[in-house]
């Protein structure tokens, strides 16, 4: 019985101390949302728990809409290193809203795929008053200061190609713009992505990669990122532009560097089969 017993000991062992923690789930709760001047601010607590990455996300529709009508407003990436705390999310009223109430929901998802307005995961709602319609000129750029300068890190995008505003583009295509990034200011020891968002306007496109790893003071990086058109923007023209690290999570943010804007209007359209429009698909 003492042979058994020996080996069975030396299992236990190694399941209690050998098996990976397993990841907790986020807890989150919207404190407060409200719109004013053409802008939504939305006040989330979370806690991220142990071992969880994921996404947490800002969803915007109607009172007991049907979810897969829902318009993303923000998300934020979440890795291990994220603290527990409350993150401030701002975001314009999407393209065509009028006036009324509308219901907004911060959605968190686990894992390295961006999660739908219909996923199951960790939730929070809460009403929001609209007062102001979405107009041209209400997108996130008219939230950047003019400029700014601290002590840590400041991110720069040099440089942005691989989007021709000149070719169509369909909802629910994907863009793939590239760009030159430098830290301008000092060491990045955050630990945390660097978040890179994308818009035609007033709406968010949906990432699909879409942030960097810290960069230390002086460093240049070029990346490909890639983003998803939604499939409920209005076909019409828009500005295309991209803000590196919005809410200011790894240092100053100023619209001199932290916004790039192509030159000219994206074409969101779904063309006739058949029909030549040199469409990006």
């Amino acid at each position: 019985m003492k042979y058994i017993m020996v080996p069975a000991i030396l299992a236990l062992i190694c399941i209690l101390f050998v098996t990976p923690t397993l990841a907790v789930p986020v807890n989150l709760t919207i404190s407060g949302a409200s719109e004013q001047g053409g802008y939504i601010s939305t006040d989330i607590l979370f806690s991220p728990g142990t071992g969880t990455d994921g996404y947490l996300t800002l969803w915007f529709n109607k009172p007991a809409g049907d979810c897969k009508d829902a318009m993303l407003l923000s998300w934020k990436r979440l890795s291990g290193e994220t603290k527990e705390g409350a993150v401030h999310m701002e975001s314009a009223v999407p393209v065509d809203v009028t006036p009324g109430t509308y219901e907004i929901t911060a959605l968190y998802g686990g894992g390295t795929s961006f999660p739908s307005s219909c996923d199951q995961g960790v939730s929070s709602k809460s009403p929001v008053t609209i007062s102001t319609p979405a107009q041209a000129g209400h997108d996130m750029a008219g939230r950047l200061a003019a400029s700014g300068a601290g002590s840590g890190p400041q991110y720069k995008i040099d440089a942005l190609s691989g989007i021709d505003t000149a070719v169509r583009v369909e909802p629910g295509s994907t863009i793939q713009p590239a760009v030159t990034i430098k830290n301008t200011g000092a060491d990045d020891t955050s630990g945390e992505p660097v978040e890179v968002h994308a818009f035609l306007g007033g709406n968010e496109l949906i990432p699909v990669h879409a942030f960097i790893a810290p960069l230390k003071a002086g460093e240049v990086k070029d990346e490909s990122l890639s983003f998803t058109i939604p499939g409920y923007i209005p076909q019409q023209g828009y500005s295309f532009f991209l803000i590196i690290d919005p809410r200011g999570d790894h240092g100053v943010v100023d619209s001199a560097s932290n916004l790039k804007r192509t030159g000219g209007k994206m074409s969101v359209a779904i063309e006739d089969p058949g029909v030549g429009c040199g469409c990006h698909q």
